[in-house]
């Protein structure tokens, strides 16, 4: 598994250090898939910079595919039907809130 204690130079960073590290976050961290992703695109977009500047010869996370993100459940948006329905039901029995939507 990744070492976080064990420092490697950037121009001693390669692809295997890079698989490593992307499954320590899965495995270890147990990130989401779209967290997992948020943190590979920063971490290659970094890279791909010291690759513009001359730093390393090639991004180690080239290889490195995104994953899958599934759709949350937890958020969804009232229809305008719905809507009504539950500015109605604030006004009748709870006016504070409903100043407050």
């Amino acid at each position: 598994m990744f070492d976080l204690n064990e420092h490697i130079k950037a121009k001693d960073f390669n692809a295997s250090h890079a698989q490593k590290y992307m499954d320590y976050l899965s495995v270890t961290k147990k990130m989401t898939g779209r967290t997992w992703n948020n943190h590979f695109r920063f971490i290659k977009t970094f890279f791909n910079y010291l690759v513009d500047r001359d730093l390393i010869d090639k991004n180690p996370f080239n290889r490195i595919k995104r994953q899958t993100e599934l759709k949350s459940t937890r958020n969804y948006y009232f229809t305008g039907e719905e809507f009504e329905r539950f500015n109605e039901y604030l006004i009748e029995h709870g006016k504070p809130l409903y100043y407050f939507n």
